[in-house]
């Protein structure tokens, strides 16, 4: 019988290593990413790390060793020990380790993304350890100042490696490897860099339509319940005025679908439509012909949603139906309603119809959207950035449109193949959520994964012939560590924004005197803040030591006590004077009445 780790080798020997969405990563975010700072200086602990990984032997599969390493370096960032001059060199050793470790036995080939995916997954579940466990996580070591140079060891390691990387995943596009897989990604990025627009936009828009074209008749294998659908849906994340309408532009030029065209009503041109009610977005594919009844006219809609906000507030009135037949439209369901009059009782067939959607989102008015996360609403979406910090300053020129190779129509429906890889992660997701354990909202992400897959599949020409290919799935799973990061910014800033409109409001008393003090921005002080305020107001008009302080509140909150104590006496809080104990002077509190 083979153990874990035989298995674990003989899959990686095969192609098949482990990835970040067989994790789940369970929990609420503890520290939000977007708060971590960077060390002045790279700790000593950091260079001893990269030093060993050159010579360290390796335990359990390969792929785990880079998401136990990826988890190591975003605690580094989190802890601040790790300065972010030296954050790509860092990486660029990790990278070269890999490179190595995949031509040992049984020998592969590293996957697309793998080190960019297993960064970003790194970066997510750091988020969510407590204080305790990131400490755990670095050896509970102390900050000191590094004995050894970071340039000589990086030497050293990347001169034992058999393979140092030619080119080192970048600290802040960690979605830079991706353009060089295929040919088409290539071209999207460079015409979209023509454009002035993020290439990840554009992309997002390009898959939107090329998947949009692809005849309804073409479905996912039912791999778990029924037949699955190619259909889509795209938000682009940015600013007011900062590149949707541009992204939506270059991404409707980049590619040239010549050879669509709907089977229904004969247009050579791909229907796009705003949405409106969910009535709305079926008339845009059947209307009642009088004594003919319901006729459905059309197979094929994009649809683009400038600003969700105005979406989620049309699907907010009583009665609308909007949101609901979204949700149905992403599994391809029979579309109905059940009306009096039969000029609105339309319907359309399960898998009868195509629809793609593309909708622009301001991270500080996607609240609606986020809210319906118990639904899997956000899960169904691929959160792609419209800004580019790497965006150059000159504009290179800007190459031809790529060609789509649509798939030709089918009769019926034809059944995509899909990789092994892929079932197998999903199928194995599913049989854990069915015991209980995970999150139930995985598979969604999964779904939309596969989806991803399916649209890179079209883009590349290959879905009607190949399917979904190991090669699909691994880009689309670099892709949803990057919407998956996208989204979790979107929920930082509502955050921030939620925490900004309660410093103004002012209502909650605990919250109100940690705000007083403006130097207070750490969500840790405010927790203990509160802890402090409960433990002295049970005992209110009593003195308490710090000690007795420390003893009364949770763990989690003790490395922000001093802080917290700080902040409360200079916004009037809280009283403190100084006492004698046992010989010793001490600092005591209580709650200012």
């Amino acid at each position: 019988m083979l153990t874990l780790d035989q298995l674990t080798e003989t899959l990686d020997a095969y192609g098949v290593p482990e990835h970040t969405g067989d994790n789940e990563l369970l929990g609420d975010v503890v520290s939000d990413p977007h708060d971590w700072g960077w060390a002045a200086s790279t700790d000593a602990y950091v260079w001893a790390t990269v030093k060993g990984w050159a010579i360290e032997e390796v335990t359990g599969g390969r792929h785990q060793y880079l998401m136990r390493q990826a988890v190591r370096i975003a605690a580094m960032r989190r802890r601040r020990c790790l300065a972010e001059a030296d954050y790509a060199t860092v990486v660029a050793v990790l990278s070269a380790r890999m490179a190595e470790l995949v031509t040992l036995e049984p020998v592969r080939k590293l996957a697309p993304g793998e080190v960019a995916e297993a960064l970003a997954w790194g970066v997510a579940k750091a988020a969510r350890k407590s204080d305790d466990d990131i400490e755990a996580e670095l050896g509970h070591h102390s900050h000191g100042a590094a004995d050894l140079v970071g340039t000589e060891v990086v030497a050293d390691a990347l001169s034992r490696l058999q393979k140092p990387p030619s080119r080192p995943v970048q600290a802040d596009s960690p979605s830079d490897p991706l353009w060089d897989d295929r040919p088409v990604l290539r071209r999207v990025h460079d015409f979209a860099r023509a454009r002035m627009v993020a290439p990840l936009a554009v992309l997002g828009v390009a898959m939107a339509r090329a998947v949009a074209a692809v005849p309804p008749g073409y479905v996912l294998p039912p791999t778990i319940g029924g037949h699955g659908t190619l259909n889509q849906f795209i938000a682009l994340v940015g600013p007011s005025g900062g590149g949707k309408g541009a992204a939506l532009a270059a991404g409707d030029d980049v590619l040239d679908l010549s050879g669509f065209r709907d089977a229904l009503d004969g247009s050579p041109v791909l229907h796009t439509s705003d949405v409106g009610s969910g009535e709305g977005v079926v008339h845009q594919y059947a209307r009642y012909e009088g004594k003919d009844g319901v006729r459905q006219y059309r197979q094929s809609v994009l649809f683009n949603v400038p600003e969700i906000d105005q979406a989620t507030a049309v699907s907010s009135r009583q009665g609308s139906t909007l949101m609901a037949v979204l949700r149905k439209a992403y599994s391809g369901e029979a579309l109905s309603f059940a009306y009096a009059d039969p000029t609105k009782r339309l319907h359309l067939r399960a898998h009868a119809y195509r629809m793609a959607l593309v909708a622009g989102v301001q991270p500080g008015r996607a609240a609606a959207l986020l809210d319906d996360a118990d639904g899997g609403t956000p899960q169904r979406f691929l959160w792609l950035p419209v800004t580019d910090p790497t965006m150059p300053r000159e504009r290179p020129a800007q190459p031809k449109p790529w060609t789509v190779e649509l798939p030709p129509p089918v009769v019926g429906q034809k059944e995509i193949a899909v990789c092994t890889e892929a079932t197998g992660e999903i199928t194995e997701a599913h049989w854990r959520r069915s015991r209980g354990e995970g999150d139930a909202l995985d598979g969604h992400s999964l779904y939309t994964r596969l989806k991803v897959a399916a649209a890179l599949a079209v883009l590349d020409g290959h879905l009607g012939s190949k399917g979904v290919t190991d090669e699909d799935w691994q880009l689309a799973g670099v892709l949803m560590a990057i919407s998956d990061d996208t989204r979790a910014k979107v929920q930082a800033e509502l955050r921030r924004t939620s925490a900004q409109a309660n410093k103004a409001r002012a209502e909650a008393e605990a919250v109100r005197d940690i705000v007083r003090a403006d130097t207070v921005a750490d969500a840790g002080v405010q927790k203990a803040g509160r802890a402090v305020l409960t433990a002295l107001r049970k005992q209110a008009g009593e003195w308490r030591s710090t000690r007795e302080i420390r003893a009364a509140v949770a763990g989690r909150v003790k490395p922000h006590l001093a802080d917290a104590l700080d902040v409360l006496v200079r916004a009037g809080s809280v009283d403190v004077e100084q006492f004698d104990h046992n010989g010793q002077p001490g600092w005591r509190y209580r709650v200012r009445s």
